[in-house]
C-alpha cells in the first residue's frame, strides 16, 4: 500500500512538475524589443526603401497619440509620398492598451481618408492594427499580413 502512494504522489509531483514547466507564456508576458523586431522588419522585406523614424512630435501631431501612453515606440514611414509603406509598433504602459489601439486605429483611419496615390489608397484600407498584449502594432504595405506573421513570430520565442 506505501508502494502505491508513492507511486501516485510522484505521479502527481512529475505532472505538476511538466505543467509548470511547459508554460510558453501569454502575449501579456513576453517582452519584445522594438527596435530589433523593426531592424529585422526593415531588413527582411524592405531593405531599399528610405524610411523616416517616428518621433514624439510625429506621434503626437501626425497620430494624435498621447505620449503619455506608450512605454516605448519604433515607427518608420516614408519619406516620399507615394510610397505606402509604414509600420509603427508601441508598447502601452500598463492599463493603457485600449486609449493606445484607439489612437492607432483613429491613425489607421487617417491614412484611408488622405490617400492619394493608387497604392497607398489600397495599402492604407488593407492596413492592419494589431494587438499582441500590452503591444500595438501598425502595418501599412503591400503584404501587411506577412508582416503580421513576423510580429506574431516575436511573441513565440
Amino acid at each position: 500500500m506505501k508502494k502505491l502512494l508513492k507511486g501516485i504522489l510522484l505521479g502527481a509531483l512529475m505532472l505538476t512538475l511538466v505543467a509548470c514547466g511547459n508554460n510558453n507564456g501569454s502575449a501579456e508576458d513576453i517582452k519584445v524589443d522594438l527596435g530589433a523586431l523593426m531592424e529585422e522588419i526593415v531588413t527582411n522585406n524592405f531593405a531599399e526603401a528610405a524610411f523616416i523614424d517616428y518621433d514624439d512630435e510625429y506621434l503626437s501631431n501626425m497620430m494624435e497619440l498621447d505620449l503619455e501612453l506608450v512605454e516605448t515606440y519604433v515607427g518608420k514611414y516614408p519619406m516620399i509620398s507615394m510610397v505606402a509603406t509604414e509600420i509603427g509598433m508601441f508598447e502601452a504602459k500598463d492599463g493603457n492598451i485600449e486609449a493606445v489601439t484607439t489612437a492607432v486605429e483613429g491613425y489607421k483611419e487617417i491614412k484611408k481618408a488622405n490617400a492619394w496615390y493608387p497604392a497607398e489608397t489600397e495599402n492604407a484600407e488593407n492596413s492592419i492594427v494589431l494587438v499582441k498584449g500590452n503591444y500595438v502594432f501598425f502595418i501599412m504595405c503591400e503584404n501587411p499580413a506577412d508582416i503580421q506573421t513576423q510580429i506574431e513570430a516575436a511573441f513565440t520565442k
